[in-house]
Protein backbone atom coordinates (compact mmCIF):
# COMPACT_ATOMS: atom_id res chain seq x y z
CA UNK A 1 0.00 0.00 0.00
CA UNK A 2 3.09 2.37 0.75
CA UNK A 3 3.21 4.34 -2.10
CA UNK A 4 -0.27 4.35 -3.32
CA UNK A 5 -1.09 7.72 -4.29
CA UNK A 6 -4.66 5.63 -3.46
CA UNK A 7 -4.10 4.98 -0.04
CA UNK A 8 -2.24 7.63 0.81
CA UNK A 9 -5.41 9.38 3.27
CA UNK A 10 -5.78 6.43 4.65
CA UNK A 11 -2.33 5.50 5.74
CA UNK A 12 -1.68 9.19 6.98
CA UNK A 13 -4.66 8.88 9.15
CA UNK A 14 -3.82 5.73 10.33
CA UNK A 15 -0.57 6.74 11.10
CA UNK A 16 1.32 4.06 9.10
CA UNK A 17 3.10 7.03 6.72
CA UNK A 18 6.70 6.33 8.10
CA UNK A 19 6.61 9.88 9.07
CA UNK A 20 6.31 9.55 13.11
CA UNK A 21 6.49 13.11 13.78
CA UNK A 22 3.88 14.19 11.43
CA UNK A 23 1.72 11.26 12.43
CA UNK A 24 2.11 12.25 16.40
CA UNK A 25 1.15 15.49 15.69
CA UNK A 26 -2.24 14.68 13.86
CA UNK A 27 -3.19 12.75 16.18
CA UNK A 28 -2.51 15.00 19.28
CA UNK A 29 -4.64 17.65 17.53
CA UNK A 30 -7.34 15.21 16.61
CA UNK A 31 -11.25 15.06 18.22
CA UNK A 32 -10.13 11.49 18.95
CA UNK A 33 -7.30 12.73 21.40
CA UNK A 34 -9.56 15.20 23.12
CA UNK A 35 -12.27 12.55 23.19
CA UNK A 36 -9.91 9.96 25.12
CA UNK A 37 -8.09 12.83 27.36
CA UNK A 38 -11.56 13.99 29.11
CA UNK A 39 -11.69 9.78 30.05
CA UNK A 40 -8.50 9.71 30.83
CA UNK A 41 -8.49 13.00 33.11
CA UNK A 42 -11.83 11.63 34.26
CA UNK A 43 -9.94 9.15 36.60
CA UNK A 44 -7.92 10.11 39.80
CA UNK A 45 -4.08 10.08 39.60
CA UNK A 46 -2.52 8.49 42.17
CA UNK A 47 0.30 7.18 40.50
CA UNK A 48 0.49 8.79 37.95
CA UNK A 49 1.29 5.71 35.64
CA UNK A 50 -0.61 4.50 32.39
CA UNK A 51 -0.03 1.74 30.64
CA UNK A 52 -0.01 1.34 26.50
CA UNK A 53 -0.61 -1.76 25.24
CA UNK A 54 -0.20 -2.13 21.69
CA UNK A 55 1.26 1.56 21.38
CA UNK A 56 2.85 0.99 17.95
CA UNK A 57 5.06 4.04 16.92
CA UNK A 58 3.95 5.53 20.08
CA UNK A 59 1.36 8.34 19.32
CA UNK A 60 -0.67 7.86 22.42
CA UNK A 61 2.19 6.85 24.65
CA UNK A 62 4.05 10.21 23.83
CA UNK A 63 0.48 12.12 23.96
CA UNK A 64 0.23 11.23 27.57
CA UNK A 65 3.75 11.66 28.57
CA UNK A 66 3.61 15.03 27.82
CA UNK A 67 0.78 15.51 29.99
CA UNK A 68 2.95 14.19 32.86
CA UNK A 69 2.11 10.45 32.84
CA UNK A 70 5.19 8.06 32.91
CA UNK A 71 4.08 5.67 30.40
CA UNK A 72 4.83 2.60 29.53
CA UNK A 73 4.60 1.68 26.20
CA UNK A 74 4.46 -2.48 25.10
CA UNK A 75 4.74 -3.28 21.48
CA UNK A 76 6.03 -6.51 19.81
CA UNK A 77 6.93 -4.77 16.53
CA UNK A 78 9.88 -3.18 15.94
CA UNK A 79 9.96 -1.63 12.67
CA UNK A 80 9.19 2.51 11.67
CA UNK A 81 6.48 2.01 10.75
CA UNK A 82 4.81 0.62 13.28
CA UNK A 83 6.80 0.11 15.89
CA UNK A 84 9.44 0.65 17.97
CA UNK A 85 11.72 2.68 15.50
CA UNK A 86 8.67 4.95 15.25
CA UNK A 87 9.04 5.55 19.00
CA UNK A 88 12.56 5.95 19.22
CA UNK A 89 12.33 8.86 16.67
CA UNK A 90 10.13 10.71 18.36
CA UNK A 91 11.32 10.24 21.58
CA UNK A 92 14.56 11.62 20.43
CA UNK A 93 13.17 14.38 18.93
CA UNK A 94 10.52 15.88 21.48
CA UNK A 95 13.68 14.97 24.83
CA UNK A 96 15.31 17.94 23.05
CA UNK A 97 12.57 19.86 24.24
CA UNK A 98 11.17 18.89 27.27
CA UNK A 99 11.51 16.18 29.69
CA UNK A 100 9.87 12.45 29.04
CA UNK A 101 8.90 9.78 31.54
CA UNK A 102 8.09 6.98 28.60
CA UNK A 103 9.56 3.66 28.67
CA UNK A 104 9.58 1.24 25.65
CA UNK A 105 8.86 -2.36 26.28
CA UNK A 106 9.40 -4.52 23.02
CA UNK A 107 7.38 -7.33 23.23
CA UNK A 108 3.94 -8.65 23.33
CA UNK A 109 2.14 -7.71 27.63
CA UNK A 110 2.67 -11.76 28.53
CA UNK A 111 6.24 -11.01 27.88
CA UNK A 112 7.39 -8.07 29.20
CA UNK A 113 8.32 -7.30 33.33
CA UNK A 114 5.94 -4.62 34.37
CA UNK A 115 5.59 -3.53 37.75
CA UNK A 116 1.67 -3.36 38.93
CA UNK A 117 -0.08 0.10 40.31
CA UNK A 118 -0.91 1.96 36.61
CA UNK A 119 -3.87 4.42 36.87
CA UNK A 120 -5.09 3.56 33.09
CA UNK A 121 -4.08 1.14 31.11
CA UNK A 122 -5.15 2.20 26.95
CA UNK A 123 -5.45 -0.09 24.34
CA UNK A 124 -6.05 1.31 20.84
CA UNK A 125 -7.10 -0.77 18.25
CA UNK A 126 -5.97 -3.94 20.20
CA UNK A 127 -8.31 -5.90 21.72
CA UNK A 128 -10.12 -7.42 18.73
CA UNK A 129 -6.28 -8.86 17.63
CA UNK A 130 -5.91 -10.35 21.34
CA UNK A 131 -5.11 -14.35 20.76
CA UNK A 132 -7.15 -14.69 24.14
CA UNK A 133 -9.02 -11.80 24.98
CA UNK A 134 -10.38 -12.93 28.68
CA UNK A 135 -6.39 -13.96 29.60
CA UNK A 136 -4.80 -10.75 28.32
CA UNK A 137 -7.72 -8.74 29.80
CA UNK A 138 -6.70 -10.51 32.89
CA UNK A 139 -3.19 -9.53 32.51
CA UNK A 140 -4.25 -5.46 31.82
CA UNK A 141 -6.18 -5.53 35.13
CA UNK A 142 -3.52 -7.38 37.60
CA UNK A 143 -1.18 -4.26 36.33
CA UNK A 144 -3.92 -1.52 37.48
CA UNK A 145 -4.72 -0.38 40.95
CA UNK A 146 -7.62 -0.96 42.55
CA UNK A 147 -10.13 1.48 40.92
CA UNK A 148 -8.00 1.80 38.11
CA UNK A 149 -9.49 2.05 34.69
CA UNK A 150 -8.86 0.33 31.30
CA UNK A 151 -9.79 1.98 27.58
CA UNK A 152 -10.60 0.06 24.71
CA UNK A 153 -10.11 1.92 21.95
CA UNK A 154 -11.43 1.18 18.46
CA UNK A 155 -12.14 -2.07 18.66
CA UNK A 156 -14.27 -3.53 15.41
CA UNK A 157 -18.10 -4.39 16.49
CA UNK A 158 -20.00 -6.81 14.18
CA UNK A 159 -24.04 -7.84 14.54
CA UNK A 160 -23.67 -11.40 13.16
CA UNK A 161 -21.49 -13.91 11.16
CA UNK A 162 -22.73 -12.40 7.93
CA UNK A 163 -22.05 -8.71 8.97
CA UNK A 164 -18.22 -10.17 9.87
CA UNK A 165 -17.70 -11.45 6.39
CA UNK A 166 -18.93 -8.53 5.55
CA UNK A 167 -16.25 -6.41 7.41
CA UNK A 168 -13.27 -8.68 6.62
CA UNK A 169 -14.72 -8.16 2.66
CA UNK A 170 -14.53 -4.08 3.14
CA UNK A 171 -11.71 -3.63 5.42
CA UNK A 172 -8.79 -1.95 3.55
CA UNK A 173 -6.07 -3.68 4.90
CA UNK A 174 -7.46 -7.21 5.79
CA UNK A 175 -6.47 -8.10 2.16
CA UNK A 176 -3.18 -7.90 2.50
CA UNK A 177 -2.05 -9.34 5.83
CA UNK A 178 -5.40 -11.29 6.73
CA UNK A 179 -5.06 -9.72 10.89
CA UNK A 180 -8.02 -8.38 11.41
CA UNK A 181 -10.70 -9.67 13.65
CA UNK A 182 -14.14 -8.05 15.49
CA UNK A 183 -16.33 -9.25 17.86
CA UNK A 184 -19.89 -8.58 19.05
CA UNK A 185 -20.26 -6.00 21.79
CA UNK A 186 -21.95 -8.58 23.69
CA UNK A 187 -18.77 -10.52 23.38
CA UNK A 188 -15.91 -8.00 24.36
CA UNK A 189 -18.45 -6.62 27.49
CA UNK A 190 -18.19 -10.88 28.33
CA UNK A 191 -14.80 -11.13 27.75
CA UNK A 192 -13.78 -7.95 30.20
CA UNK A 193 -16.54 -9.31 33.01
CA UNK A 194 -14.67 -12.28 32.89
CA UNK A 195 -11.66 -10.84 33.37
CA UNK A 196 -12.94 -9.14 36.19
CA UNK A 197 -13.50 -6.04 35.22
CA UNK A 198 -16.43 -3.90 35.62
CA UNK A 199 -17.59 -2.03 32.27
CA UNK A 200 -18.24 1.38 33.27
CA UNK A 201 -19.47 2.61 29.58
CA UNK A 202 -20.12 1.26 26.12
CA UNK A 203 -19.02 3.65 23.70
CA UNK A 204 -21.12 3.21 20.32
CA UNK A 205 -19.50 4.34 17.01
CA UNK A 206 -21.77 7.71 16.23
CA UNK A 207 -21.59 8.77 20.06
CA UNK A 208 -18.20 10.54 19.95
CA UNK A 209 -15.33 10.93 17.56
CA UNK A 210 -12.94 8.39 19.66
CA UNK A 211 -14.27 5.93 17.41
CA UNK A 212 -15.63 7.78 14.32
CA UNK A 213 -12.33 10.95 13.63
CA UNK A 214 -11.42 11.73 11.14
CA UNK A 215 -14.35 11.95 10.26
CA UNK A 216 -17.36 14.26 11.87
CA UNK A 217 -20.75 13.87 13.70
CA UNK A 218 -22.38 15.85 10.32
CA UNK A 219 -21.04 12.68 8.13
CA UNK A 220 -21.35 10.28 10.88
CA UNK A 221 -25.00 10.81 10.71
CA UNK A 222 -25.89 10.28 7.68
CA UNK A 223 -24.31 6.84 7.53
CA UNK A 224 -25.12 5.98 11.46
CA UNK A 225 -24.08 2.38 12.19
CA UNK A 226 -24.00 1.05 8.11
CA UNK A 227 -20.05 0.43 8.65
CA UNK A 228 -18.45 -2.29 8.12
CA UNK A 229 -16.86 -3.35 11.54
CA UNK A 230 -17.64 0.09 13.08
CA UNK A 231 -15.73 0.64 15.67
CA UNK A 232 -16.31 0.68 19.38
CA UNK A 233 -14.70 1.76 23.06
CA UNK A 234 -15.30 0.69 25.78
CA UNK A 235 -14.38 1.69 29.51
CA UNK A 236 -13.49 -0.59 32.02
CA UNK A 237 -13.03 -0.27 35.87
CA UNK A 238 -10.37 -2.24 37.94
CA UNK A 239 -12.95 -2.93 41.13
CA UNK A 240 -11.71 -1.62 44.53
CA UNK A 241 -10.56 -3.37 46.80
CA UNK A 242 -12.91 -4.07 49.77
CA UNK A 243 -12.19 -4.88 53.44
CA UNK A 244 -14.07 -5.45 56.25
CA UNK A 245 -13.79 -3.41 59.67
CA UNK A 246 -12.77 -5.41 62.46
CA UNK A 247 -14.56 -3.78 65.05
CA UNK A 248 -17.89 -3.11 63.41
CA UNK A 249 -17.93 -5.77 60.91
CA UNK A 250 -18.50 -3.13 58.02
CA UNK A 251 -17.34 -3.81 54.63
CA UNK A 252 -15.90 -0.52 53.05
CA UNK A 253 -13.87 0.23 49.99
CA UNK A 254 -9.56 0.46 49.62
Amino acid sequence: MQGDPNHKELLRFAFLNGNPTQSFELYRNSDEFKATKEIVDSVERKSGRLLDVGSGIGVTSLAFSLDGFHVDAVEPETGLLTGRKGMEVLIEEFSKVCSLQLAIHTGYLSQVKLMPGYDVAICRQVAHHFADPVKDLSRIRALLRPGGTAILIRDHVIYDAIDKERFFREHPMHAFYQGENAYKKEEYIKFAEDAGFKVERVISFTESPINYWPSTAEKIADVGENVAGRPYSFVLKNPELVSRDKQTGVLKGS
